[in-house]
Parts: C-alpha cells; sequence; structure tokens
C-alpha cells in the first residue's frame, strides 16, 4: 500500500516487485539490487548503517529516527501512513490455544 501511495503521490512509474516475506527484499536493498522498499523490517539495518532512512511516512519525525525527514519535509506532501500488528495463527490452532492470547 505505501509503495502505491508513493507512487501516486510522487508521480512515478515503477515497477512494484514482489518478495516473498521482508528478508530477502531488505537483503536486495543492501545489494543495490531493489532501489528502495517499504518496511518497518529495516529498523536493524538502518541502525547498522546497512541501509539509509530516506523519509518516514508520518506527521511528523519518529523519535526511533530523528534524523529521518518526513515525507512532506522531503517536498511529498500526504505521504502519511499507520501500520497495525496483529497476532495470527494458523486457522486449525487449537481454541485453547488462541484463548491464552486473550
Amino acid at each position: 500500500m505505501a509503495g502505491e501511495l508513493f507512487k501516486s503521490i510522487a508521480g512515478i512509474d515503477v515497477i512494484h516487485v514482489p518478495y516473498k516475506g521482508s528478508g530477502p527484499a531488505i537483503s536486495d536493498v543492501m545489494a543495490g539490487q531493489l532501489s528502495y522498499m517499504f518496511d518497518t523490517g529495516a529498523v536493524p539495518y538502518i541502525r547498522g548503517g546497512k541501509v539509509r532512512a530516506i523519509a518516514v511516512a508520518a506527521e511528523r519525525r519518529l523519535r526511533l529516527f530523528p534524523e529521518a525527514a518526513t515525507f512532506t519535509e522531503r517536498g511529498i506532501k500526504g505521504m502519511q501512513m499507520s501500520a497495525w500488528y496483529g497476532l495470527a495463527a494458523p486457522s486449525l490452532t487449537a481454541r485453547a490455544t488462541t484463548k491464552k492470547a486473550n
């Protein structure tokens, strides 16, 4: 979703490259095979200096990365997103197991 929003707002034509997870995608970013990606899983790689946080899709700079400008600061208005994280399990997981999460 973030990629499509960015493409639309920035008025650029890019190709979506599907990956089976963040690991292979971030590896390709680090290797120069992929130009950029949107992913919260990149945090350790940013912290380790392997990739650079260019901008954050938030209303204001994040405490996590105060050095990373917002998209608005970079001149791309309207690029704000929020993410949610949920706990998922296979549909056949025993009810007693999933109740423990509640």
